[in-house]
């Protein structure tokens, strides 16, 4: 049986947005009247099926306050995919995405799948940011859009699926590539060795 694939999912977003509960929600099945803030990183793990293969998911919740900007830093290293969090009832939390996207560009030279996740579906009425703004926002970042409520489990999975496939595709892909460099690199090699032997 083969090992099954690992990618590293980041979760970010401000703080208080329900990255933490959206994580519960998804590997837990379950939804925390009272979580605790975040201090500094910690993660779960989750395992599913892409493609037909076994891929486990390690899922990194990071704080949303600035005082632990520094530390989370690390955690983008070998990330393969990234869910951007904010509050579809606080303004605020959208406007900082774009500072989120940058971070991701600082910390993670090449581009990588991501998706911006719009919590609190529960609370429609409360709305202050439109789909039609944060799909478009998306789109120009070319990251996915979806809308999930962590309290009564709306699009959780979906959310999660979207983001393992994508980052499933590029990483196999990615490693798909590599072999074939090596490949093309040892029959180069064969042929120079051929050529300089037949010059002597």
């Amino acid at each position: 049986m083969s090992r099954p694939l690992t990618l590293k999912l980041l979760l970010i977003g401000d703080g208080e947005v329900g990255k933490s509960s959206i994580l519960c929600r998804y590997c837990d099945r379950k939804f925390y009247e009272r979580l605790a803030a975040t201090v500094g990183i910690e993660y779960k793990l989750s395992s599913t099926t892409i493609q037909g293969k076994r891929t486990k998911l390690q899922i990194w919740d990071t704080a949303g306050q600035e005082r632990f900007r520094a530390i989370t830093g690390n955690y983008y290293r070998n990330t393969d995919g990234v869910i951007i969090v904010f509050d579809i009832t606080k303004d605020e939390s959208f406007e900082r995405l774009t500072d989120w996207v940058n971070e991701i560009k600082i910390n993670v030279p090449e581009h990588i799948p991501g998706i911006i996740v719009g919590n609190k579906l529960d609370l429609e009425n409360e709305r202050a940011i439109s789909k039609t703004q944060a799909r478009k926002l998306a789109d120009s970042l070319d990251y996915s859009y979806i809308e999930v409520s962590a309290l009564d489990g709306t699009n959780i999975d979906k959310a999660f699926q979207i983001i393992a496939t994508s980052s499933f595709e590029m990483k196999t892909s990615m490693s798909q590539k590599k072999k074939t460099k090596q490949i093309v690199s040892i029959e180069e090699k064969k042929e120079l060795e051929r050529e300089s032997g037949g010059c002597c």
